[in-house]
């Protein structure tokens, strides 16, 4: 696990939030738009969710970006041995419910604490990220998300200003010429 990607696993995390609310939005035209088939989709259609209440989709993004951000503020290093508070079997207990927290602690730093929504969104992004790291480089899965929605290096910021998403393509080098010399 590379501890520099940090920034990415956000990013990442981001553009799958975007993805799940393109899919939510319209459930049928997002697997047609995948090229599921009208059987295909009759045959699933039970299995398919609802279409999702935007304006919870709307206090979920409000969440993440403030997740994001402490996480960024905070200077958490996803490689660095972090905890998370409270244990699994706490979360269970109707107090925790009622009144969800998360705290992350590096060491013996002062903790990172999210309250209410932005807990519940904290511990998704947690859960996202511990389920994927050993199999997922999220900078490759940042340009095929992006390569999908026809962005690439050439038009990144033209398309993409004004998002919190960094540039993928910023930190690769040129390609060589022909003759084997970067230019």
């Amino acid at each position: 696990m590379d501890p520099s990607k940090t920034e990415d696993w956000i990013d990442f995390y981001s553009l799958v939030l975007d993805r799940l609310a393109e899919f939510l939005a319209d459930p049928q035209k997002r697997a047609a738009k995948l090229g599921i088939t009208k059987e295909e989709l009759a045959a699933q259609k039970e299995r398919l969710p609802g279409k999702m209440d935007m304006e919870k989709y709307r206090e979920l993004c409000a969440s993440w970006k403030n997740v994001a951000r402490d996480l960024r503020t905070f200077g958490l290093a996803l490689g660095d041995d972090l905890q998370l508070a409270p244990l699994m079997q706490d979360m269970a207990k109707p107090d925790w419910q009622q009144q969800p927290w998360l705290e992350v602690f590096r060491g013996q730093d002062k903790p990172l604490r999210f309250y209410g929504r932005d807990a519940m969104t904290a511990l998704g992004f947690f859960n996202f990220f511990i389920q994927q790291c050993d199999q997922v480089d999220p900078t490759a899965r940042i340009k095929e998300a992006l390569l999908d929605q026809g962005i690439n290096k050439d038009n990144f910021r033209e398309k993409m200003f004004g998002t919190s998403v960094r540039n993928p393509w910023e930190n690769e080098s040129p390609p060589p010429d022909q003759k084997g010399q970067k230019p």
